[in-house]
C-alpha cells in the first residue's frame, strides 16, 4: 500500500489463518525499501483479546508507536540513523511542539533533514502515548553526555 505524507490510507484483510506471515514492500519506494519487511501474526479470537487489553495500555501504544514510526529514521534509542539523531531533545517531552511537528513535518532551511507529517489522522491519545513512553524511557528523555575531541597534549 503506498504511503505518501498527508495521506491516510487503510489497508484491511481477513485473516482465515491462525500463524504468523512474512511479507515485504511490493514496490521501489525508495532508499529505505530493502528495509520495509513486515510480519503479521494472527491470533485465535481469545488470544487476540488478551493482546489487546495489554496493548491499550498508553505505554504500549506508545512504545509501539515509537518503535513503528519514529525509530524507522532516528533509531530505537534516537541515535540517529535516515534522520538525526533526537534523544533528549525537548521538542520529544513537550506535547505541543512534539504535536506540531507530527502533524506538520520539518522542511525549514536551518535543518539538514527534511521530516513528512508523520501524525496526520492519529487520534491524541497516540500523541499522549507517544509522549508517555518517551519520558518514561532515560536513555530517550534524556540529552546524551556531550563528547570532547582531542585537542592536543
Amino acid at each position: 500500500m503506498d504511503a505518501f505524507p498527508d495521506r491516510v490510507n487503510t489497508l484491511r484483510f481477513v485473516p482465515e489463518t491462525v500463524g504468523e506471515f512474512e511479507g515485504k514492500c511490493a514496490e521501489l519506494c525508495g532508499v529505505q525499501h530493502a528495509f520495509m519487511p513486515t510480519t503479521v501474526q494472527v491470533l485465535d479470537r481469545t488470544a487476540y483479546e488478551e493482546a489487546l487489553a495489554v496493548a491499550q495500555g498508553p505505554l504500549a501504544l506508545g512504545k509501539a508507536t515509537w518503535e513503528g514510526v519514529c525509530a524507522t529514521c532516528h533509531g530505537l534509542d534516537g541515535q540517529g540513523d535516515v534522520g538525526p539523531p533526537i534523544a533528549g531533545n525537548p521538542t520529544l517531552t513537550t506535547r505541543a511542539s512534539l504535536h506540531t511537528l507530527l502533524l506538520e513535518g520539518q522542511d525549514t532551511p536551518q535543518f539538514d533533514y527534511y521530516m513528512p507529517a508523520v501524525g496526520t489522522g492519529w487520534p491524541e491519545r497516540q500523541y499522549d502515548a507517544l509522549i508517555a513512553y518517551v519520558k518514561s524511557s532515560k536513555t530517550l528523555s534524556t540529552a546524551p553526555a556531550p563528547t570532547t575531541t582531542g585537542g592536543g597534549g
